[in-house]
């Protein structure tokens, strides 16, 4: 599964903040979403999902209580977010810390050296698939150089631009399934084959099932990727995903294949 954050401009030039201490409570519970009209089980942060956009200022101190009211542990892993003196707040469970449990707490405390888009999720079996993610926007230091006149020198472009980096719109682009990971995961081991056929590409949490006819798939299609099912995917036994001599590709079940 993908996540792409991408900055787009919007509003107004905005003051820069100073650095502060951030607090936050995550309450983590399973329940269900209908991102695209299907409704499914999933993950809950705050009771949505994704969870929360933060954003913070480099410079910041973060604190996050993380309260586990789920079935089973759970962790918080801040991708790609450097934790200089804190490992302890990584959520790489087993070798950052213990997991979650239900009922159960943890604090996660670091200092944001960095700048930019990021993201959080659990690092925990596939919870991230069924929706236990968020997105981060961490403003840059007023210090940090801001080299948008190689871009334009046009006045109201660069307050555009100035305005875009204190106040972005997040775009957030992933792949979505209409089946818990533990299932799906369950049918790759029981057939040996992939389960790669997503059911849906999301957009900010939001999307809609919508069924192309066979002439638009296939036109879109390359040769060796033929014949493809009427939910645009590739046969399980074709030999770009049947790689290994023990699949039971005969096994795959036909919803795995066309469009809920």
């Amino acid at each position: 599964m993908q996540l792409r954050n991408i900055p787009l401009l919007m509003g107004a030039l905005l003051p820069a903040v100073q650095a502060a201490l951030r607090q936050h409570t995550l309450t983590v519970t399973n329940g269900t979403s209908n991102a695209d009209g299907v409704t499914r089980s999933s993950w809950l942060l705050n009771g949505q999902t994704p969870g929360p956009h933060f954003v913070w200022d480099e410079g910041d101190d973060i604190s996050v209580t993380v309260v586990n009211n789920g079935p089973e542990p759970i962790t918080i892993h801040w991708h790609g977010i450097e934790q200089y003196g804190t490992p302890w707040s990584d959520g790489v469970p087993g070798l950052a810390q213990y997991p979650i449990g239900p009922g159960q707490n943890f604090v996660y405390n670091f200092t944001l050296y960095q700048y930019g888009f990021y993201w959080y999720h659990s690092h925990y079996k596939m919870q991230l698939d069924d929706g236990l993610k968020g997105t981060i926007y961490i403003r840059p230091s007023s210090s940090r150089a801001k080299p948008f006149n190689q871009i334009s020198n046009d006045t109201t472009v660069l307050n555009q631009l100035k305005a875009a980096e204190i106040n972005p719109l997040m775009l957030n682009v992933y792949d979505y399934k209409h089946y818990t990971s533990e299932y799906w995961m369950s049918e790759w081991e029981r057939t040996n084959v992939e389960q790669l056929c997503i059911d849906n590409i999301i957009v900010n949490g939001k999307g809609q099932v919508k069924c192309p006819d066979m002439t638009v798939i296939n036109s879109l299609a390359a040769s060796y990727q033929k014949p493809l099912t009427n939910k645009g995917c590739m046969y399980p036994n074709n030999t770009l995903m049947f790689p290994y001599p023990d699949s039971k590709f005969s096994c795959v079940y036909p919803k795995f294949r066309r469009i809920m």
